[in-house]
């Protein structure tokens, strides 16, 4: 379907409010460029059309405000779970935000120690070998929660993958643990 004259959008437009269809023709005002409705709605009386653009902006400030609330409320929720995994530097290492957003939270000392930690992790066949078992019983330790990875790491390779990666710490933990009296 090709483009519509303004002739036709404001036939189309007189059609929808004819048919009781007020949404549909704010709609139809709405997906149009401001100078467009300008020329549009110039094809009606002053009465319809001023109300046809005011209910347009209003329409339009409401999604507006409405995006904006969505926005902040995810905003503030992110902030809250960074200064919550903030409270040390294992639980910021072991959590799903980027150095550069946990950077303003944490002390330089703190900073220098998630960086230590993250490049510490090790991988699903570095766990196993380290435990002498398999990969798929590591898999199993991970899923009943006994042994469950501290974070998901992206890896570049032919695609990119999301690789789960343990903390050698909580490896040798569980393995002082699993170890026979």
């Amino acid at each position: 379907m090709g483009k519509r004259s303004p002739q036709q959008q404001a036939h189309a437009i007189s059609a929808y409010l004819a048919m009781g269809q007020d949404k549909a023709a704010l709609g139809l005002v709405m997906s149009m460029s401001s100078q467009r409705r300008d020329k549009v709605l110039a094809k009606f009386p002053a009465n319809i059309s001023a109300d046809l653009a005011e209910r347009a902006e209003n329409r339009q400030r409401s999604l507006e405000d409405r995006k904006r609330a969505r926005m902040e409320k995810r905003r503030s929720k992110r902030e809250a779970a960074i200064r919550e995994a903030t409270g040390s530097p294992r639980d910021a290492a072991c959590s799903t935000h980027t150095l550069a957003e946990l950077d303003p939270h944490l002390s330089k000392e703190d900073r220098q120690r998630v960086r230590e930690l993250r490049n510490s992790m090790i991988f699903v066949t570095e766990v196993a070998d380290r435990l002498g078992v398999s990969k798929y019983r590591v898999d199993q330790l991970d899923q009943s929660g006994e042994l469950p990875h501290a974070r998901k790491k992206y890896i570049r390779k032919e695609k990119g993958v999301w690789a789960r990666v343990w903390l050698p710490s909580d490896v040798a933990e569980f393995s002082e643990r699993a170890k026979p009296a």
